[in-house]
């Protein structure tokens, strides 16, 4: 179909810069056909195809047909895929740089807590002796928020004690379920505080000592949705519920499993119900998992400053210069590792 000159005049705008291009300078990426400036648009490192920025990031500086096959990864614990979408670069320092952080103080009270839920869970000790134990590990520590975590531990060792009977006495605690998404993506490695089992039916339950998660993140949040499809695997079902018991806040966000064909919970945040689909999570996690094992670790413009400064252990240890500068120093080393010429 020819275009009209109405059509022709229509200003057409860089994908890159996103300035209006004159005409002479125009051209597409190969990959999305997203208009470019000729100046602008990225070169395939093997044959020299004309990408765009997002095209030319996501596929590690090729294009598709000349991007080499890389070794993928066997497993992925389900906290890395939460990372990734936190900061995949921060991800990649982990799994490709092999620079893991050490477990910071509140995840060290965490996992040892846990340790002593597991342990009253089987009867081996009751809360006294676990409350000393954690005091004594508590005081073991080179830390400034002694006081705080006193209180986290006397809270969540009681009030794992006060719903212990709620619980069935055949049960699985401290449960690891490796399992498939797909072929050719790595597995999915859940480690599942508490599996009950109830007549013909499965509840689950997770373990935290940190402040609880409100409002849509209950159903962006994949922890529930892959620990639910771990159970699904595993026990060829799943679960009528599945809880998180938020002991230091006193606080419990159960997910409820709904009838029908497809599999959906329901979640309560304040007055408001959430839906998590199941089918929906797990293509969420596929999309990661194919980007993990490709090492398409593209860092993503909306992580802000505030979470390098607060949050990151690689920004305070001058591993990462914030996502910016590292966003320039990758690409300065995959040109330099193609040996690209003007």
């Amino acid at each position: 179909m020819e275009l009209s000159y109405k059509q022709e005049a229509i200003n057409i705008y860089c994908n890159s810069c996103q300035t209006e291009i004159k005409k002479g300078e125009i051209t597409y990426c190969t990959q999305c056909a997203v208009p470019l400036h000729k100046k602008c648009a990225n070169h395939c490192l093997t044959c020299g195809k004309e990408l765009c920025d997002r095209c030319f990031a996501d596929n590690n500086y090729y294009c598709d047909e000349c991007k080499p096959p890389v070794e993928g990864f066997e497993k992925i614990r389900r906290s890395h895929i939460e990372l990734f979408n936190t900061c995949p670069y921060a991800l990649y320092l982990i799994l490709i740089k092999g620079i893991v952080p050490p477990s910071n103080d509140y995840a060290l009270v965490g996992t040892m807590l846990h340790e002593l839920i597991d342990q009253m869970s089987a009867g081996m000790i009751f809360p006294s002796e676990a409350l000393m134990n954690a005091v004594k590990f508590i005081d073991e520590l080179d830390t400034d928020k002694r006081e705080r975590f006193y209180k986290t531990a006397e809270k969540t060792i009681n009030g794992f004690w006060e719903i212990s009977g709620m619980f069935s006495e055949k049960f699985e605690s401290e449960y690891n379920v490796i399992y498939s998404l797909g072929e050719d993506l790595p597995k999915v490695s859940c480690t599942i505080d508490r599996i009950d089992f109830v007549d013909d039916k499965i509840h689950v339950a997770d373990w935290k000592t940190g402040k609880s998660m409100t409002g849509k993140k209950l159903v962006s949040d994949l922890q529930a949705p892959l620990y639910l499809e771990a159970v699904n695997q595993k026990f060829g079902k799943y679960p009528e519920t599945f809880t998180f018991y938020y002991f230091a806040e006193d606080k419990v966000k159960q997910y409820n499993k709904q009838p029908g064909d497809k599999v959906t919970y329901i979640v309560r945040s304040g007055k408001t119900d959430y839906v998590l689909d199941i089918d929906d999570a797990l293509e969420r996690t596929r999309t990661i998992l194919r980007k993990i094992n490709n090492k398409q670790f593209t860092i993503p413009k909306d992580v802000g400053l505030w979470y390098c400064k607060n949050m990151c252990w690689f920004y305070d240890n001058g591993i990462c210069a914030s996502v910016g500068a590292e966003q320039w120093k990758m690409l300065s080393e995959k040109y330099a590792k193609g040996d690209v010429s003007g």
